[in-house]
């Protein structure tokens, strides 16, 4: 799993062909039906093909006797006819059937690759660019609807018209058929050098595209400080020199094709000199095995029109070469997605918490994000008791975020032990744990919709409940002064909204949710004073709902902790009340120091 892990990293990753072909078309299990009945309608017009040129070849033969029979010759004609009606009625409905169901795996297979995404740790996200898990979920997926809706139906009958074409060929002359062959294999070898070379070149293109879409991602949404530091110029070099990257990878797939489509015809016109060279020998030293009661001319005619017949189907396969290898590519990168497994499981005995009481207890906790940095906490042990509100604090990068990502198990840890109510975490479901607990981190998300939406993030919102939480938090003074009030508009990222005023909607979805255990990550940082004091107003009724565990940047919102941990250098340097802390004259207090002189000087 690690080397697959590290591989997609990177991009190097691969499924053979067949593995990819087999794993998409398991998507058809549910459409048996449907594509049973789309392949008798091609066999139907594969038989009705060959038909065709076994008419023509017995009306050429009945026009070389000496007495025409008439009669026949009208019958065969109608024949001709209804074969021709029979191919185009079962081609228009066995492409829309297909259509239909294309449709269908690829709705199942884009919500596949989207729940799985959605159930990927935070370690395993923040592996990729945002661009690149976008890719993989639109314009990889797209190629594979492109694979079924435009490929797949031609691909079958396609298919089918060269078994039926090549029994046909056998059927009427076995030398010239023998020659055809030796040419097919030709055409077979190199079809899998090129699929090969082809491939290869696609793959790269295809990160390319992962590579603009990431840039393109960055850079918009932080197209504001771009302008401040007037990096406009820069930038698009940059996406220049991605743009440029991303035409001659695609050049270069493309050059693949236009080499092999050429040389597919070279073949098909030497393989029809050769059977006429060939045909006519065979003729000249009545070498020719007749069947059917053909003449030697008529063998010869007919052979001509399947060696047409068979390799129309060949070139049609060749024009899609390119859509093809590119939908195998699209199909590999999103196989590889849902190959990923996460790294945060639900052990097999994992219980389901109806309740939490909100005991938090830390023994000895190592924990490091990978294996290639230093351990961002060492020897972690500390117990937060029932309904206590504790407070962790430190320098930037001291691991006080760690803490509070490990109780939600966003992280496993590489040691020790973190018991919830005395249970050890991994032993308790994600849903369950994380549904008990109310989080409210320091950037905080606000989606497009409105503010009922953004506060409930359910289909059918309880709008008293919505408005209690708003007026508990002090929301509803700012929300009730908006034109649509709580059906305000909230656009991306809630940028209609100051940082303040979305920190406030962050915190009543927190309430909203009415938690059992509550974490704030510095959610007073970046808002002003006059927010912070609603906030500190609100954190005081909050106390009553349970357990409260904070991060805190203004050390001002902690003085009233239960308990204070001094995180330095990922281990516990301090621990006590605020009066405590500030009696012993160490790290919390400079801190207060530094902070209170900041405070003062604002």
């Amino acid at each position: 799993m690690d080397e697959m892990y590290l591989d997609q990293q990177s991009d190097k990753a691969s499924l053979a062909n067949l593995v990819i072909i087999k794993r998409i078309m398991k998507y058809l299990k549910g459409h048996v039906k449907k594509f049973c009945f789309a392949l008798f309608l091609c066999f139907v017009m594969a038989i009705c093909s060959c038909l065709e040129v076994f008419i023509n070849i017995e009306i050429v033969n009945e026009l070389q006797q000496e007495t025409i029979d008439i009669a026949k010759t009208y019958l065969l004609g109608v024949g001709y006819a209804i074969s021709l009606i029979l191919q185009v009625v079962c081609s228009f409905f066995s492409s829309f059937i297909i259509q239909m169901f294309a449709n269908d795996i690829i709705y199942d297979l884009r919500n596949d690759v989207y729940k799985h995404i959605l159930y990927l740790s935070i370690n395993q996200l923040q592996s990729k660019p945002v661009g690149k898990w976008v890719t993989r979920a639109t314009n990889d997926v797209n190629t594979i609807m492109t694979f079924f809706s435009d490929v797949l139906s031609s691909m079958i009958v396609n298919c089918l018209y060269i078994v039926f074409y090549f029994v046909s060929i056998f059927i009427l002359e076995w030398h010239l058929a023998l020659l055809v062959t030796a040419f097919m294999i030709v055409i077979f070898v190199l079809s899998v050098v090129f699929s090969s070379i082809s491939k290869k070149r696609n793959r790269l293109y295809r990160i390319s595209i992962s590579q603009m879409n990431s840039f393109l991602s960055e850079n918009l949404s932080l197209m504001d400080t771009i302008q401040i530091f007037n990096q406009e110029e820069r930038k698009y070099e940059e996406f220049s020199k991605i743009s440029k990257t991303l035409k001659e990878r695609d050049l270069s797939s493309l050059r693949v094709f236009c080499l092999f489509r050429p040389m597919i015809y070279f073949v098909y016109i030497i393989t029809i000199l050769s059977s006429f060279v060939l045909g006519f020998y065979l003729m000249q030293n009545d070498l020719m095995v007749y069947t059917m009661g053909l003449t030697g001319i008529s063998a010869l005619f007919g052979f001509y029109q399947f060696i047409g017949y068979l390799f129309n189907p060949i070139q049609n396969i060749a024009n899609q070469f390119n859509t093809i290898q590119q939908a195998l590519t699209g199909a590999e990168r999103v196989l590889l997605v849902m190959d990923i497994v996460s790294e945060i499981q639900n052990e097999e005995d994992a219980v389901s918490l109806n309740n939490l009481k909100g005991k938090v207890e830390f023994r000895h906790v190592y924990f490091k994000y990978n294996d290639k940095q230093d351990w961002i906490l060492k020897d972690i042990s500390f117990v937060i008791n029932p309904g206590e509100t504790v407070a962790f604090v430190g320098e930037t990068g001291a691991g006080k975020s760690t803490i509070i990502n490990l109780i939600v198990r966003n992280y496993d840890i590489q040691k020790g032990e973190i018991l919830i109510d005395d249970i050890p975490i991994k032993k308790i479901k994600l849903e369950s744990l994380r549904k008990l607990i109310g989080e409210m981190l320091q950037d905080v998300f606000i989606f497009s919709g409105n503010i009922i939406d953004n506060i409930s993030l359910e289909d059918k919102p309880n709008i008293e409940k919505v408005k209690q939480a708003c007026q508990f938090v002090g929301a509803d003074e700012f929300i009730e002064k908006l034109p649509n009030k709580y059906y305000q508009e909230v656009k991306e990222s809630g940028n209609n909204f100051s940082s303040g005023q979305r920190q406030l909607i962050s915190f009543a979805r927190v309430v909203y949710s009415r938690p059992k255990m509550i974490i704030l990550d510095e959610a007073t940082s970046n808002i002003d004073t006059y927010t912070e004091s609603i906030i500190q107003n609100s954190l005081e009724k909050i106390k009553s709902i349970g357990t409260m565990v904070m991060i805190a940047h203004r050390l001002s919102t902690i003085k009233k902790a239960s308990r204070i941990y001094v995180i330095d250098k990922g281990i516990i340097a301090e621990q006590g009340s605020h009066a405590s802390l500030i009696r012993k004259k160490g790290i919390y207090y400079n801190l207060y120091k530094v902070q209170s002189l900041k405070d003062h000087f604002e």
